[in-house]
């Protein structure tokens, strides 16, 4: 007797809802389902991360609209859909955005599942950390067999992996784009230090677990019941933080700090705040008007093999910061951009470099400045 193949093919569709009456963004055409099995397609958003995706179309500063959401149920079964016909089309609206309740499909990462009377049969994870996903070139396509429960790209050339990325599905057309999406917080942020005496508070921090992108970080820091205001901007790389223009001390001001991640334009969601008790050598609020052009010692210094760089600027201005070897060869180039008026600090990684003394030296607007730090090994 002739087996009689059931095919179903799966299309994932980043776009505005544009397809017929009560069919979504994922699709799965049914063919050959001659035994009218009940066959199901359930999808899940199997991770914290979910970011509303909405249609440029619907005008200026709409776009590029990635902010988090936590309008979807991340533990349990998102959305499905069900047909026992021979064939039929069936269809699910993986998610809604906040703006009109217009099913769009949210980025993140989901859980696929196709199942046969009520049992599943094969699942893959989809994941659509991209925001670059152009309408003409919107389906993904896979194509099930029911008599060897298996899944294939839409070619078969290969098997449908566990964790397969809309941006290589795509062939290539589409490129990962995380530009704006907003980042989570960072993660284990703390104090090293709160409780040594008349020692500058040692923030330190580590990048979230839940996304793999981000630009540099932000750290803030409030004094007394003033609001916060936004002391430093750091590099990518950078997870510490010294505020070298406040002292713990046993008695004075309740000095609170959270960071925020930073992915362009993008800012995450505030850490918890944390705070020790203190005094700063300046008024809160008013750092750009108290800050001067200065470049600070590194620390610790002697290092190894990396230690912290921070300068202090009153005007935006563009900012060149480079290391020399005591030759006067250059060895890298830490800053090289516009910065925005405030603290700037960064990280100086010296583990491919021989212990010696190098140069650090600054230059922005009309200000140069260089001062000496020792790699000891």
């Amino acid at each position: 007797m002739k087996k009689l193949k059931l095919v179903l093919v799966v299309m994932i569709a980043i776009s505005s809802y544009a397809e017929a009456p009560n069919v979504g963004e994922t699709l799965i055409t049914v063919k050959n389902n001659y035994s009218h099995k009940t066959i199901q397609l359930r999808v899940t958003l199997i991770s914290d991360e979910c970011w509303l995706a909405v249609s440029g179309g619907w005008g200026l500063g709409y776009e590029d609209h990635h902010p988090i959401t936590d309008l979807y149920n991340h533990t349990n079964e998102l959305s499905y859909q069900t047909t026992t016909q021979t064939q039929d089309i069936i269809g699910i609206d993986m998610c809604y955005d906040d703006i009109g309740n217009t099913p769009v499909l949210g980025l993140g990462r989901y859980k696929i599942e196709i199942l046969e009377d009520g049992s599943p049969t094969c699942s893959m994870n989809v994941d659509y950390r991209t925001s670059a996903y152009p309408e003409e070139n919107a389906d993904i396509c896979f194509v099930y067999y029911a008599d060897s429960n298996t899944l294939y790209i839409s070619d078969e050339s290969r098997l449908a992996g566990d964790n397969e990325k809309c941006w290589v599905l795509s062939g290539g057309e589409i490129s990962y784009e995380t530009d704006f999406l907003q980042p989570y917080p960072p993660d284990n942020f703390m104090i090293t230090n709160r409780n040594q005496w008349d020692s500058n508070p040692q923030l330190s921090w580590s990048h979230s677990s839940e996304d793999d992108y981000w630009t540099g970080y932000n750290v803030y820091r409030r004094v007394a019941a003033g609001s916060y205001q936004k002391i430093a901007e750091l590099s990518t790389y950078t997870t510490s933080y010294t505020d070298q223009y406040t002292i713990i001390s046993e008695a004075g001001s309740n000095i609170s700090y959270y960071v925020k991640a930073v992915n362009g334009s993008k800012l995450s969601d505030p850490t918890q705040s944390i705070s020790v008790v203190g005094n700063t050598t300046y008024k809160n609020g008013h750092e750009a008007n108290s800050l001067t052009f200065y470049l600070n010692q590194n620390y610790p210094n002697p290092f190894n093999p990396t230690t912290s760089i921070s300068y202090s600027i009153p005007t935006d201005e563009f900012v060149n910061l480079k290391v020399y070897d005591i030759t006067g060869k250059e060895i890298t180039i830490l800053e090289n951009e516009r910065k925005t008026a405030g603290i700037h600090q960064l990280n100086f990684n010296a583990e491919n470099l021989s212990s010696g003394i190098y140069i650090y030296t600054i230059s922005a607007g009309k200000y140069s400045s260089s001062k000496k730090l020792l790699l000891v090994k």
